[in-house]
């Protein structure tokens, strides 16, 4: 097509490679894990976030717990994490007869292997397609994920695409809980880029989409009445993780 243009333009056909531009050299000074942790749950708190430091899998259930007492049938997604899977959230909440939808991996495989209702935890909510998991998760009152990276300066969380099922999960429960280890904060959208820069594309292929979330929805009319929860979760909930044991 450009060939094209130069032809009707009459100008000369050039295959010289554009000049590259300087490398981009962040001078931002570098800042501690707590320091960080702060300033995240400071700004996370600021746009109507929710923040608690947790230290083992059952402060984790239970903080879960006490946002779905107020319903009695409620119900929560858990996703398929690798810090979740670690700490066996799913499985706790089962264990106190906490009514759990699978992770997608988990709807896939009952869905090819045709599992009878007796084979499955009697706390479990049977999904057994995509479409039925979309809609069990609509009617879903609590999702939990875990985050890749956070940013520091915004509050924002930082969700990639490719690993953790966590997308779905994050966006049609009205209460959303995020697990996050406080070393995945970074200062800025600039420090995460770089490193992200770094990591991927050296060495392997990069994510689709990095999805950044910044405290619950909000949707604004035009006479700037605002309302929470429209477009996403009403609330955001983040656990700052680290083990017992081990400082922030």
């Amino acid at each position: 097509m450009l060939a094209r243009v130069r032809a009707a333009l009459s100008r000369p056909t050039t295959t010289s490679a554009p000049r590259e531009l300087p490398r981009f050299d962040s001078q931002t000074p570098a800042a501690d894990v707590e320091s960080l942790s702060d300033e995240f749950s400071e700004e996370l708190q600021k746009v109507g976030g929710q923040v608690a430091r947790v230290h083992s899998g059952d402060e984790v259930g239970n903080y879960v717990l006490d946002l779905m007492r107020l319903s009695v049938d409620a119900s929560v997604a858990v996703s398929d994490g690798q810090l979740l899977q670690e700490l066996s959230i799913g499985q706790w909440l089962l264990s106190r007869n906490t009514r759990v939808v699978p992770c997608l991996e988990e709807v896939a495989v009952r869905g090819q292997t045709n599992l009878e209702p007796q084979h499955l935890h009697e706390a479990a909510v049977e999904v057994t397609s995509m479409e039925e998991y979309k809609r069990v998760l609509l009617d879903c009152d609590v999702g939990v994920t875990s985050a890749d990276y956070a940013l520091a300066d915004t509050g924002t969380l930082v969700l990639m695409s490719g690993g953790e099922q966590h997308r779905l999960i994050s966006l049609l429960p009205p209460v959303h809980v995020c697990l996050l280890a406080p070393s995945r904060i970074f200062p800025s959208l600039t420090q995460l880029l770089a490193y992200i820069n770094n990591e991927f594309y050296s060495r392997e292929r990069p994510p689709h989409a990095l999805t950044c979330i910044t405290g619950p929805s909000r949707t604004a009319d035009i006479e700037h009445t605002l309302t929470m929860g429209v477009h996403g979760p009403k609330s955001v909930h983040v656990l700052l993780y680290s083990p017992a044991g081990q400082s922030d």
